[in-house]
């Protein structure tokens, strides 16, 4: 099975995200050997899956190269794995299936609304070239329901449709959920740089406004990615240091810890954090919102597409998101929360919900099974 992939250079916290996991569990299940093809990549990668005789990942000098690559390798393809609807998407389906049509392609859609509308705009303009080149691909999936439905009322498509929620994979080595382990600990884990969709000056006012009621908390915030990019020319203690001189004056606790580099480190800090603090103006479906599921954390967010559908609803506190008093009020309901008796069936419930949902093991059952009658 080959993965041809376009859009960004290979990075690691690819190694943990959909690029990775979905063809990943694929090859495992179908007993297909996996090779994905990236443009560039970050100097400092840290393969997990060196080991693994069965993965082997190619990085080519450009896209005159991969596409050269393509072709060559045309007849030794089983399965075409790619990632959302890119104009290269539609160009090596055709390719692919004019050589053998019994070939299956299969694309993973990284949809939002605005790329639904992309499309649902270019089909009136080409309609009967969009839906020729649609239905060159065997099996197209869609991470959101409300943005399937859209997609199937206003585009022809014969072929196979599949809702497949992002996910998380139970990797082996993961460190283990334990109630026991969490303190008075509110994270944002994110990245860090980018102030203007991210807003941890808006965290950061709200928690100025609680400081009374949170003396007894520290906040700590981690940027988890290892991508070395123009982040360093953003100095966010810098920009924020009157708010943050004045939490510390409060002696409200604060901690920046950037990039963590061990996963194990990292899964740590959730593990013992009760509360994940989510502030962003706009997202689409943040994988991080997993990851604090699975280790129990009470979601405080900001309305931001898909966490309201998929996180626990019951112990989500989620407002809009130029809505500073109402989040404070979610921020406080959430540490009011953490004082209940029950607090551990609460901690128990986010992390269960996690697990029958939102793991990639179950999640991808269904296609795994077409894939393999196909």
């Amino acid at each position: 099975m080959l993965h041809f992939y376009f859009k960004d250079k290979l990075i690691n916290d690819f190694f943990y995200k959909d690029v990775f996991c979905v063809p990943l569990e694929l090859s495992s299940k179908l007993w297909l050997k996996l090779e994905i093809n990236f443009i560039s990549s970050d100097e400092n990668i840290i393969n997990p899956y060196l080991n693994n005789e069965n993965i082997k990942i190619i990085v080519h000098k450009n896209y005159f190269y991969m596409i050269l690559y393509f072709v060559k390798s045309l007849r030794k393809i089983k399965i075409l794995w790619l990632f959302h609807l890119y104009s290269h998407s539609f160009l090596f389906s055709l390719v692919y299936k004019l050589i053998n049509k019994k070939w299956k392609v299969y694309i993973k859609g990284d949809f939002n609304i605005y790329a639904i509308n992309n499309l649902i705009n270019l089909n009136k303009k080409y309609k009967k070239l969009l839906e020729y080149l649609l239905n060159k691909i065997d099996f197209l999936s869609f991470e959101n329901n409300n943005l399937l439905n859209i997609f199937k009322n206003n585009i022809f498509y014969k072929n196979k449709i599949l809702l497949i929620k992002n996910s998380l994979s139970l990797e082996k080595n993961k460190i283990q959920n334990n109630y026991k382990a969490k303190e008075n600990i509110i994270l944002a884990l994110w990245r860090i740089y980018y102030e203007d969709v991210k807003r941890y000056s808006f965290l950061l006012k709200s928690l100025y406004n609680l400081w009374e009621q949170l003396k007894n908390w520290k906040i700590i915030f981690i940027w988890k990615t290892l991508w070395e990019f123009s982040w360093k020319s953003y100095d966010f203690l810098l920009e924020n240091k009157e708010i943050i001189d004045n939490l510390i004056t409060k002696w409200i606790k604060l901690e920046f810890l950037w990039s963590i580099y061990d996963r194990n480190l990292l899964y740590s800090y959730l593990n013992k954090a009760k509360i994940f603090s989510l502030p962003s103006i706009s997202e689409w479906d943040p994988l991080v919102q997993y990851e604090a599921m699975y280790y129990s954390n009470i979601m405080v967010s900001t309305d931001v597409w898909t966490i309201k559908e998929n996180y626990y609803n019951k112990w989500l506190f989620i407002s809009e998101v130029n809505d500073l008093e109402q989040y404070e009020k979610n921020l406080l309901s959430a540490v009011v929360l953490t004082y209940e008796e029950n607090i551990n069936t609460i901690y128990w419930d986010i992390h269960n919900h996690c697990i029958k949902n939102y793991t990639r093991e179950n999640n991808l059952d269904e296609l795994i099974k077409i894939l393999k009658w196909n």
